[in-house]
């Protein structure tokens, strides 16, 4: 048999199609009336009822409501035709939604299922759903809603009809409502805030501030129940700020009635009702919650508050001429007495700073200098909350040092105080005491007088032999508050002009040691070297130069010229490493080998050859490749060294005497020995100052003039080509 659908709230239903059906009937040799028997025969109506009930007909939101179903199939319909049977019917309920849809939009719920009814069947409960009143804005008539489906047998050619029947029955939702207003007030109870009855805060979350941490924070609580008819009892308030303390008792609150306000049961300090800063008392919430019968209801709002903190920091700087010093923001001069010191007559310059610290606003804020040599007072104006004013001047400055300026300077009087209202009343005179706040820094000035500079030249006998071999230069600091720093001293000769004052260029002698200080009243000598001697009248003369301490101003010192006796001596006898190298004192010609062996850098040389290590030629000529061996500066070390020894033994040997005149042994000693610069020892000497001097020393003017070397024959450069690049060098001593 061929089936048809029937999509139905309940269920699908299936009934055999007429025309397939009877070609069915009819192929099978069948009679129409084997499919189904029209019940009862004649019947031509459908007269099943469905009815709903309810267990009340107002409610409030929230409150179970129960439901029933019943049917009911009379015999006849109202005109006296005959009712058929029901079959196979299905019974379905749903529950009212707040719009009152017809059907609901709430679940479905089956009662029945493939049940039979046939006519005369008397009104017959199939069952009942429990319901949940729908919330709702006003009073409002919700439906429950039943649906039957099934068969009417009407026929005896097919299975059944298909019918449906539904019905509704309403209740009256009347809503139960509280809403609740919690407000603050941050000034003593003369005005509140966030004063409105909300549900859930609709309002907003307004606030106030309170001035300082101690100031009160007040709290009060209101309660109203707008609905008509709903009854709340036993209503209770919480609140999430416990600085609060527990909140007033409401009780039951009838229809329409509004309470009066009920103060909370503390009024703390604003620091104890915000809480930590960085976690704060909020959000600040109040909430009422009611019994009504059926579902509690609740209201909640939040009035929230500021805790705004006083807090001023000051800074009074001081600039000697070198930048500001005591540049820090204090309250009460916490970071001491702090200053600088000016030389008589300077400038001295001052400069201010003002700050909001705190997060409430500060009013009419003035800046007062005690020491009214500085500044009057200075008119800061408002500052808002983080706000700085910066780099405000003094009124008077620069003012220049003087002892009277370092008198009124005193911590007492050396000090700004600044003082903000925190109360916009026009100005600081019109702030109450109580009302303002104050914080100071203090900083200092002191005037000093320089020491004097004085220098003189004089000629020494440093070795004792009674004539002057030396040159000293003494600068003296007289007297006074400051010192001098960074002192430099220049010993000139003037060997071509005899006047004085001079005219032509002047010499730069070498003077040490240097840089040197100067405390007031201390002495520094320096010494230099006579060369050439100061035998003359020549205006010779030296300076010193010093930076007073503490300042960037400088005083030079001239010493007075001086003529300084000179005695030559026995005389020194001086060649290059390039004489010493090409003159190795072969074929009975004077030479290199006659004054060996010498020891150079730790290493003895002893031989004249090429590829030897402990060879003078390889010390004077490792070059080119050879040079990269110990490196370009060692090894011209060891060469300059090499022939600085030579020159000596060759004096001694011909009885002259380089060493008092020139400092040959100190130089040798500093660069040249087993412990010196050649071999990695700080002897105060660099190499490439030893290079220097050694070679100023090898190159120097002859003052001896032996008979051995008046005819030392010609140049013989072989060992020395000989001993280039071919990867020998002489090594300092480990």
């Amino acid at each position: 048999m061929l089936t048809q659908y029937s999509c139905r709230r309940g269920g699908v239903k299936k009934w055999a199609g007429l025309a397939s059906t009877t070609a069915l009937l009819l192929g099978l040799g069948l009679s129409n009336h084997a499919l189904a028997v029209q019940s009862p025969p004649g019947c031509n109506a459908n007269t099943l009822n469905l009815t709903l009930s309810r267990s009340t007909a107002v409610a409030v939101p929230g409150q179970t409501v129960t439901f029933g179903v019943s049917v009911a199939v009379p015999t006849t319909d109202g005109a006296g035709v005959p009712a058929c049977d029901t079959a196979d019917v299905d019974i379905t309920a749903q529950c009212p939604d707040g719009a009152n849809n017809v059907p609901p939009t709430t679940p479905v719920q089956t009662l029945v299922t493939d049940a039979d009814y046939p006519a005369g069947t008397p009104p017959t409960p199939v069952g009942s759903i429990d319901c949940v009143m729908p919330d709702v804005p006003a009073v409002q008539a919700v439906s429950a809603y039943s649906q039957a489906d099934g068969l009417l047998l009407d026929t005896d050619l097919l299975a059944g009809s298909p019918f449906t029947r539904s019905n509704t029955i309403t209740v009256t939702v009347t809503p139960c409502q509280v809403q609740v207003d919690k407000q603050v007030s941050c000034d003593g109870g003369a005005t509140w805030v966030d004063p409105s009855l909300v549900l859930n805060n609709e309002d907003g979350t307004l606030n106030c501030s309170v001035i300082g941490l101690a100031g009160p924070v007040q709290v009060r609580y209101q309660a109203a129940n707008t609905s008509e008819s709903c009854l709340l009892t036993e209503c209770v308030l919480t609140e999430t700020n416990g600085a609060f303390g527990t909140p007033p008792v409401v009780g039951a609150i009838p229809p329409g009635v509004t309470t009066d306000f009920l103060p909370a049961a503390n009024t703390p300090a604003c620091s104890d009702a915000y809480g930590d800063p960085a976690n704060p008392n909020e959000p600040n919430t109040a909430t009422i919650t009611c019994q009504t019968g059926g579902e509690p209801v609740t209201a909640s709002d939040t009035a929230s508050f500021n805790c705004l903190e006083v807090d001023a920091t000051v800074d009074r700087a001081v600039n000697c001429g070198e930048g500001f010093v005591d540049e820090t923001q204090v309250r009460n001069n916490e970071d001491g007495t702090n200053g600088c010191t000016a030389v008589d007559g300077e400038p001295v310059n001052w400069q201010y700073a003002a700050c909001n610290e705190g997060t409430a606003p500060l009013y009419d804020c003035t800046l007062v200098d005690q020491n009214l040599t500085v500044s009057s007072s200075i008119i800061v104006g408002n500052l808002a909350a983080g706000v700085c004013a910066n780099n405000l001047p003094a009124t008077n400055n620069p003012v220049p040092c003087s002892d009277a300026l370092e008198a009124s300077e005193a911590p007492d009087q050396g000090r700004v105080d600044l003082t903000c209202c925190i109360q916009d009343v026009g100005s600081i005179a019109d702030c109450a005491e109580a009302n303002r706040v104050n914080v100071f820094d203090v900083s200092t000035v002191a005037c000093s007088t320089p020491s004097g500079l004085n220098a003189i030249k004089e000629c020494v006998d440093t070795d004792l032999d009674g004539t002057a071999d030396n040159v000293r230069v003494v600068a003296t600091a007289t007297a006074g508050d400051l010192g001098f720093v960074d002192c430099t001293a220049t010993d000139t000769i003037y060997l071509d002009d005899a006047t004085c004052p001079p005219v032509g260029p002047g010499t730069d002698l070498p003077l040490s040691p240097q840089p040197f200080t100067l405390a007031p009243t201390a002495s520094h000598e320096l010494f230099g070297t006579i060369a050439p001697p100061l035998d003359q009248d020549a205006c010779n003369t030296a300076s010193v130069t010093c930076t007073i301490e503490g300042t960037t101003e400088t005083v030079t010192a001239v010493a007075p010229p001086v003529v300084c006796d000179f005695q030559e001596r026995a005389g020194c006898f001086t060649r290059t490493p390039g004489f010493w190298s090409t003159h190795p004192g072969d074929d009975d010609r004077i030479g290199t080998y006659d004054f060996l062996p010498q020891t150079v850098c730790g290493t003895e040389l002893d031989n004249v050859l090429a590829g030897n290590g402990n060879s003078a030629i390889e010390a004077m000529c490792s070059v080119g490749k050879d040079g990269k061996i110990l490196g370009e500066q060692n090894t011209q070390l060891i060469r300059q060294c090499t022939a600085a020894y030579l020159n000596v033994a060759a004096t001694l040997a011909n009885e002259g005497d380089c060493g008092s005149g020139t400092n040959i042994e100190t130089l040798l000693d500093n660069c040249c020995d087993a412990a010196s610069a050649c071999t990695g020892e700080d002897t105060g000497m660099s190499v490439n100052e030893c290079i220097t001097a050694l070679d100023t020393f090898n190159n120097s003017e002859d003052t001896l003039d032996p008979d051995a070397f008046a005819n030392p024959g010609s140049a013989n450069p072989t060992y020395c080509q000989d001993a280039k690049n071919n990867g020998v060098v002489v090594h300092p001593a480990p």
